[in-house]
């Protein structure tokens, strides 16, 4: 009796135990194929720039300041996910 109360009370919280692995799978193998189509942009990114006739050295500095803007900002968005949520955010 007990296991049905908190069972009826955390029955909406726990959606991820109802899923199967098929949809998981689904969404491990989506968010595989956006990293690697992003990371393939990236270097494509920078052997275009080379080929424009930017430097080796320019194109490191600027994916330096690139990933070193990425971290505060990461920040702003995070307090903002936690304040807005999830729905609201984006």
């Amino acid at each position: 009796m007990l296991q049905w109360i908190i069972g009826r009370i955390f029955r909406r919280r726990h959606y991820w135990r109802n899923v199967s692995f098929d949809e998981v799978a689904e969404l491990y193998v989506s968010r595989l194929i956006m990293v690697f189509a992003v990371n393939i942009v990236g270097l494509f990114m920078a052997l275009y720039l080379y080929e424009l006739g930017y430097s080796v050295l320019f194109i490191l500095i600027l994916y330096g300041a690139v990933f070193a803007l990425k971290a505060p900002l990461r920040l702003c968005r995070q307090n903002t996910l936690h304040i807005l949520g999830p729905s609201m955010a984006c």
